[in-house]
């Protein structure tokens, strides 16, 4: 049995003043119960597990990851108790409580909120009791009460509530009001921005959605005021089910009886806003992609390609870049079989004072889409103001080797090496590297000196210019 798994997983973290997705990969050793989070090569953190359960699918906080550490305070030691205080960024919060013997959370505790962040400063307050929440329980943002509800002795929630939105934070305030009954959302749920009703609907006795809906866009802000609005029947979407920007209908289709999308639709781009106005267009069956399908870009369709009848991508496709928005126009081409890129992709880009694609980057993936061989892959935040690349050799999908750091200057042609480093054999960074800060761009030209030791980083220091 091979006591180490290693997966895929989704994140967010800071950039560009707000939790933008990302990925990273996950190292858990089930015998020592040991996780580390790795991103592109380096070992973000690794710490035991006191649990077994592991929840895949869970939206991972990079910046809790890299910046939230819990220790044991000495002297705070109270008939077994355990005083934990939260860090972040090595200095102290006043977050933390007691644990027994057991690790089970008691007494009153000061915890983050999962979404904290350095825009999301927002705390939970309440009473444990052998690890169970109960009684009155607090949300709080900048030491007001912006939140929450009680808790009964189970740990389950009753009567009125209000909870924040998954992606609340300073530009986004977005609130759900309603009551609990046995933890079981029921009656009228109202959801609000800046105080103002824009949302919501009714559930059952049995906490299914029923009647007519208006539910957010999963990164809704002030520029991304996006609505979906339509019936549930029995906690299931049915008929007719439109998008809006703000009061614009720009998409939408129907759902059957089985809550599965049918007929023609247009879908709307995971993180559409103001400057990525980008939807999909195409016909569903019983759920399943079929057929052409066109990515739009405003009015004018730009990628796109053919679904099988299975919903699987097959022959040559134009994909967008994860990053695409109107700074950052950079399209993938090549072919699928089954689902899975294989051959040879290329990355084309244009830049926004352009009128045509050109080929900045690429490689060639196997039939297992694993990258192979040379590769020119892209920052994942690539955008005309920090043309960013990343140069080497893959192994079995893994960097191998030497790889250079590139940039180039927009509006210029010339590319130039300006740092790179080597990946040992399991694709972990080894010895000095030179790498672009997080705030490195055309205005901010910093670079760090790093030095890595099996993926972990052991010193840093801004390189001089």
């Amino acid at each position: 049995m091979n006591e180490i798994k290693i997966w895929k997983a989704e994140g967010v973290q800071d950039k560009d003043l707000k939790l933008k997705k990302t990925k990273l990969t996950i190292s858990y050793n089930q015998k020592d119960k040991q996780i580390k989070y790795i991103k592109d090569g380096e070992i973000l953190k690794q710490e035991f597990l006191s649990h077994e359960y592991i929840d895949r699918k869970k939206i991972l906080n990079l910046e809790q990851i890299k910046n939230l550490t819990w220790k044991s305070e000495i002297g705070l030691k109270i008939e077994n108790l355990d005083f934990m205080i939260a860090y972040w960024k090595g200095y102290p919060l006043q977050i933390g409580g007691f644990q027994n013997e057991k690790g089970e959370k008691t007494g009153k505790w000061i915890e983050l909120s999962d979404y904290f962040w350095d825009r999301c400063k927002v705390i939970n307050q309440g009473q444990y009791k052998n690890g169970t929440k109960f009684g009155k329980w607090e949300i709080l943002q900048e030491q007001k009460v912006i939140g929450g509800g009680h808790f009964d002795d189970n740990g389950i929630k009753q009567g009125e509530w209000i909870e924040l939105h998954t992606n609340y934070y300073n530009e986004s305030q977005i609130k759900h009001s309603g009551k609990y009954k046995d933890g079981i959302e029921i009656g009228i749920w109202e959801t609000k921005f800046k105080n103002k009703i824009i949302g919501g609907g009714q559930y059952d006795n049995n906490g299914l959605k029923i009647g007519q809906w208006i539910e957010l866009h999963q990164n809704f802000f002030e520029y991304c005021q996006v609505s979906y609005k339509g019936e549930y029947a029995n906690g299931k979407k049915a008929g007719r089910w439109n998008s809006y920007d703000k009061k614009k209908l720009i998409g939408g289709g129907d759902y059957n009886m089985n809550n599965q999308k049918n007929g023609m639709w247009i879908d709307l781009h995971d993180d559409f806003w103001q400057f990525c106005q980008v939807t999909y267009q195409g016909e569903y069956l019983n759920g399943i992609k079929k057929g052409e399908w066109k990515s739009n870009y405003y009015t004018k369709s730009i990628a796109g390609g053919l679904y099988d009848d299975f919903g699987q991508k097959q022959g040559k496709w134009k994909d967008l870049h994860d990053n695409f928005h109107n700074g950052c126009q950079v399209i993938l081409v090549g072919e699928y079989l089954n689902n899975k890129k294989f051959g040879q992709w290329n990355a084309m880009y244009m830049e926004q004072s352009d009128d045509e694609f050109r080929n900045i980057g690429g490689g060639v993936y196997d039939e297992n889409e694993t990258k192979i061989g040379f590769w020119n892959v892209l920052y994942e935040y690539f955008c005309d103001t920090c043309q960013i690349f990343y140069s080497g050799e893959y192994k079995n999908g893994k960097k191998n080797g030497k790889f250079d750091v590139k940039y180039k200057k927009q509006y210029e042609n010339e590319l130039k090496i300006i740092g790179g480093g080597t990946y040992n054999d399991n694709g972990l960074k080894d010895g000095k590297w030179i790498e672009t800060s997080n705030v490195f761009s055309f205005y901010i030209f910093i670079l760090l000196e790093n030095e890595y030791q099996n993926g972990v980083r052991i010193q840093s220091q801004a390189k001089k210019q």
